[in-house]
């Protein structure tokens, strides 16, 4: 009987700790959303109100994006972690992940790639070949392609031991589970800030304020409309902003398309 309760009061906490992990990264990736958001229009940072309508709409989405990261990283660790791989090509792989993942996200978001996206595309495909090339080298006495990477492997390793690198003192000094949430959570931040500038960056309906000048709703933070000064000849809004209370505003508003919008120099 004692047993039972105690699996019970075990299965319960269990829960609890997974509801409030849940509540946390959801928090974590919808403020990143939002700061992504406000930094394409120059919002300040410290207007941002998380509330249970972004939480529930917004959260939902990007913890659907934060449960295919975790998947794909599954996915390609069942593939790469076999006997026939060698463990050297593990570890570039699993270097290069975050980056790949990263500029995935990215052109999903912004439906494009960047220059600076070329760049880092460009970093990973040096890193790989020097790292495919590097054993070539150092291990010119051991016949075998895949020989000479697992006698690299071995010696990193052992030099690894000797002089402990900086990733290795922090995965020794977190638990396993703990380093690979932060990895997978790292990545669905960068995401998140992207997905929510590309969304300022590519939205076309905006709520309209029949005023002179005309001015725009830009986001709602609590009873807070943050609005801005249109032109609707060059679609732009000005680079500065100014905040109306929802109970005090007696004006017109009207939902219109008028998007893309750029900022004013």
């Amino acid at each position: 009987m004692k047993e039972n309760n105690n699996k019970k009061g075990s299965l319960l906490l269990d829960g609890g700790i997974l509801i409030s992990l849940v509540t946390i990264i959801t928090y974590i990736l919808v403020y990143s959303y939002e700061y992504g958001y406000c930094h394409f229009f120059n919002i300040p940072v410290n207007l941002i109100e998380i509330n249970l309508t972004s939480i529930f709409i917004i959260g939902s989405a990007l913890l659907f994006v934060f449960y295919l990261i975790f998947t794909v990283c599954w996915l390609v660790s069942i593939i790469i972690y076999k006997p026939s791989v060698p463990k050297y090509i593990n570890r570039m792989i699993i270097f290069n992940l975050p980056i790949l993942l990263i500029v995935l996200g990215y052109v999903i978001s912004y439906g494009k790639i960047q220059k600076e996206q070329y760049v880092y595309l460009g970093v990973i495909l040096f890193l790989a070949v020097f790292t495919l090339i590097f054993p070539l080298i150092t291990q010119r006495k051991t016949k075998g392609y895949f020989n000479k990477l697992n006698k690299q492997e071995e010696h990193e390793a052992k030099l690894d031991k000797e002089i402990p690198s900086l990733m290795t003192k922090v995965v020794r000094l977190v638990p396993r589970e703990l380093f690979y949430l932060l990895f997978y959570l790292f990545i669905s931040i960068a995401v998140a800030y992207n997905h929510g500038d590309a969304s300022a960056m590519k939205q076309t309906d905006f709520t309209v304020i029949k005023s002179q000048p005309e001015m725009v709703i830009l986001k709602k933070y609590g009873d807070n409309f943050i609005i801005a000064k249109y032109d609707s000849k060059n679609k732009s809004v000005a680079n500065e902003f100014s905040i109306m209370n929802i109970a005090d505003s007696n004006t017109e508003f009207k939902l219109e398309k008028i998007g893309p919008l750029k900022i004013a120099k």
